[in-house]
């Protein structure tokens, strides 16, 4: 299976450490993120997601990640555009923010 490490180690890509700092200075949120678990509603897909979320930003802003934890290159719930072998799972759960 082709992935992108979150580490950001192909090509140009940042890692999302770096993508988030970068969101978390230019909106001047807090820096430590309040981590909340996304219940599994679907056992049986493999996938789990977390939600990061920092706040109390400039004019009320606040930067959020949903990290899908192995889960692929689709959007959850979303149809699988190439074979599983290539993208991986598709997350299953419903995710709403």
């Amino acid at each position: 299976m082709l992935e992108m490490p979150f580490s950001g180690s192909r090509g140009a890509c940042t890692s999302d450490d770096e993508t988030i700092n970068q969101y978390i200075s230019v909106n001047k949120t807090n820096k430590d993120a309040v981590t909340t678990n996304i219940p599994d509603a679907n056992k049986m897909d493999g996938c789990t997601a977390k939600q990061y979320e920092c706040g109390s930003g400039q004019s009320g802003s606040r930067v959020m990640f949903i990290k899908i934890i192995k889960g692929s290159h689709t959007l959850p719930g979303g149809a699988l555009y190439l074979p599983k072998l290539v993208v991986g799972k598709v997350a299953e759960d419903s995710i709403q923010i």
